[in-house]
């Protein structure tokens, strides 16, 4: 502190920085740092300042320790850094409001062109007449049109799909090609 009050008192006495340097061995750069901080802080500039950064490069911020806090007392066993992960996750209530309109569900799906229309029990199967059809369980609660295509040979629609044919003695649906895939169409018909 000493030196440095000296160096300064010189200073301000007229004699220049790149002697004074020479003289106390420090840079230019160095003596005018010194002069600076005096003007701004007057006799505090002289006081040894903290080393310690203002702030520490990789530190979260104290909202997301938070976060994280919280989040390890739901998830024990997680690792900090995955529960930094799953914070930074947006979640579908974060990004969307629920619609003022209620939802009254979709309409029936009718068929007037097939011969029956017949819903989808809860495992998957359909009663038509005194035999059991099981299309699949995916159906279930869902309305399918039942027409007949030939003797005996009956198909099964889901909305403007074909799911598949049946016939009475076996009663097994055999599926058609993927009904719900792209539909290629060739360029040339070779």
């Amino acid at each position: 502190m000493d030196e440095k009050l000296r160096f300064v008192a010189r200073y301000l006495d007229g004699e220049k920085i790149a002697a004074l340097g020479r003289e106390f061995g420090i840079s230019r750069v160095t003596g005018h740092k010194i002069i600076d901080r005096y003007r701004e802080s007057g006799m505090e500039a002289f006081t040894d300042r903290s080393r310690r950064p203002y702030r520490q490069g990789n530190q979260l911020p104290f909202q997301v320790v938070k976060l994280i806090v919280q989040l390890k007392e739901e998830w024990p066993n997680w690792s900090a850094h995955a529960l930094y992960g799953l914070s930074r996750l947006k979640r579908p209530g974060d990004l969307y409001q629920p619609s003022p309109r209620p939802y009254r569900g979709l309409p029936d799906v009718q068929y007037p062109l097939h011969e029956h229309t017949v819903t989808v029990s809860a495992c998957g199967r359909i009663c038509f007449g005194s035999k059991k059809i099981n299309p699949s369980q995916v159906f279930a609660g869902q309305n399918v049109g039942i027409k007949e295509e030939d003797d005996g040979i009956w198909q099964v629609s889901f909305m403007q799909y074909e799911i598949g044919y049946f016939d009475l003695d076996t009663c097994r649906v055999e599926p058609v090609d993927n009904p719900f895939g792209s539909k290629v169409l060739t360029m040339s018909p070779v």
